[in-house]
């Protein structure tokens, strides 16, 4: 058995495009599944899991860091729990703060690859930021990515 962890920041005011708009809660509070974050990453495990990875064929398999492996019998679950907190308070909290400034995570996104999910972005994030002549060139880009793709007629 496996776990792996999954973190993601979805922004309310990037408005939701797709097939199923995110779930509210009783009090109206979004509750977007993590695959519709706008910014998404995993934690890795700290423990050393050459027991349970050794055995895999693939190497990329035995090298990844993003999975847990649970004993069947779930004797080192306890063990598992502990280490996914851990990694939590020394990856995730920083990563939640480094995506919760607006102005880091816009310029992560402009050194980002030119797409029409980077325009897209970026259009809303300088918008949010009161960034006008930015706002004004990432719609410019967005809605030229689009049609470029079949998006936008």
């Amino acid at each position: 058995m496996s776990v792996c962890v999954w973190t993601s920041i979805y922004y309310d005011f990037i408005p939701f495009e797709g097939h199923t708009p995110p779930k509210r809660d009783s009090r109206g509070r979004l509750i977007p599944d993590e695959a519709y974050g706008h910014a998404r990453s995993h934690l890795n495990s700290t423990l050393d899991q050459q027991t349970y990875t050794s055995s895999l064929r693939n190497a990329g398999e035995r090298n990844r860091k993003d999975i847990w492996w649970i004993e069947p019998s779930g004797t080192n679950a306890v063990e598992v729990v502990e280490n996914i907190a851990l990694s939590f308070l020394d990856q995730g909290i920083q990563w939640f703060n480094f995506h919760n400034d607006l102005e880091k995570c816009f310029d992560e996104i402009e050194k980002g690859h030119n797409c029409y999910v980077k325009f897209r972005k970026a259009m809303f994030f300088a918008k949010q930021l009161g960034l006008s002549d930015k706002e004004k060139m990432y719609t410019e880009s967005f809605h030229e990515e689009g049609r470029r793709i079949g998006r936008f007629t």
